[in-house]
């Protein structure tokens, strides 16, 4: 699962943002509900759920969900960010997560 989001204005998220750069926080937790999945190969997949939480923390449970990479914040257009919220949406609806 890719999950790009990114940090409000806040001080306090911007302090958050700041961790995860640093590597201080560099997992997620990820909550679903009424996940149905299919073992392939002995690895379970989820094949369609209700995405209900993303979660930044230090210790997951799934040692498997690390932060790949933070990028710094950049100012975009709120027309922009609707458009790539638009296209999240649609990919979710793909892949049966919406």
């Amino acid at each position: 699962m890719y999950v790009q989001g990114r940090f409000a204005s806040t001080p306090a998220a911007q302090e958050v943002r700041q961790l995860v750069k640093e590597g201080i926080i560099d997992a997620m937790s990820v909550m679903f509900g009424d996940a149905q999945s299919e073992y392939r190969n002995g690895v379970r997949h989820i094949t369609k759920a209700e995405l209900l939480a993303v979660d930044l923390v230090t210790v997951p449970a799934n040692q498997n969900t690390l932060i790949l990479s933070a990028k710094s914040a950049h100012h975009r257009s709120r027309a922009a960010l609707e458009l790539e919220l638009m296209q999240l949406e649609l990919d979710m609806l793909e892949l049966g997560v919406a």
